[in-house]
């Protein structure tokens, strides 16, 4: 699972539309259009973009080692967090079973200790490594495209936010004068406050125990 601080940030943002065309179209083709991990295709589209990435914990660095093509029910696998927010939590679970072969408490174990990995990596900011776009199909992202990404990451968690129903109210502070008459109260702002691991987790395992 893609920790929060680089949610947004992918290939998708990152490059021109002419340029995403081309790498996830090159994904496709590679797979015959079909999914890489079951072999199946989508009612509406065969498969969609998934980029896969590698983790360094040490030096906090997330490197692009691809872009796979998924039918969607294997990417709602790949994205658990948004799928459980969706509301797709148990077809998943039933793709994860049958494919893997497991129990039921065997998918729950893996889905677990993913959610646990995910709220450690989220603590923290992760630098990325996209060389392999630039040496695959010669693209580079700019600084446009990290502008994109950035905007990307805070659409994110604010909608995850507004979903988990994190608001906060604030009221600024009444300032005193002597003019008069006394200004009246500001009306109350709302604030999105930025959900931390800990509050998305267990904003997830709410939805998990319904």
């Amino acid at each position: 699972m893609v920790p929060q601080t680089v949610w947004g940030k992918n290939l998708r943002a990152l490059l021109s539309k002419h340029e995403w065309d081309v790498v996830r179209k090159a994904a496709y083709a590679a797979s015959g259009n079909r999914c890489r991990v079951c072999g199946g295709r989508g009612p509406q589209w065969p498969v969609e973009a998934d980029e896969g990435w590698e983790y360094d914990d040490e030096t906090r660095t997330q490197t692009l080692k691809g872009i796979i093509a998924l039918c969607p029910d294997c990417h709602h696998i790949r994205h658990w967090g948004k799928t459980m927010v969706d509301g797709h939590e148990e077809q998943a679970f039933a793709l994860l079973m049958r494919i893997n072969r497991w129990t039921r408490a065997q998918a729950e174990e893996a889905v677990a200790f993913a959610f646990d990995q995910w709220e450690r990596r989220s603590r923290h900011e992760w630098d990325s490594d996209y060389s392999w776009v630039t040496r695959v199909h010669g693209f580079r992202p700019d600084a446009e495209g990290e502008r994109r990404a950035e905007a990307a990451n805070r659409e994110l968690v604010d909608k995850a936010a507004e979903r988990a129903g994190l608001f906060e109210r604030e009221t600024e502070t009444r300032r005193f004068s002597n003019e008069w008459p006394a200004q009246p109260d500001p009306e109350p702002t709302i604030r999105m406050q930025r959900l931390t691991p800990s509050s998305i987790l267990g904003y997830l395992q709410k939805l998990t125990n319904r």
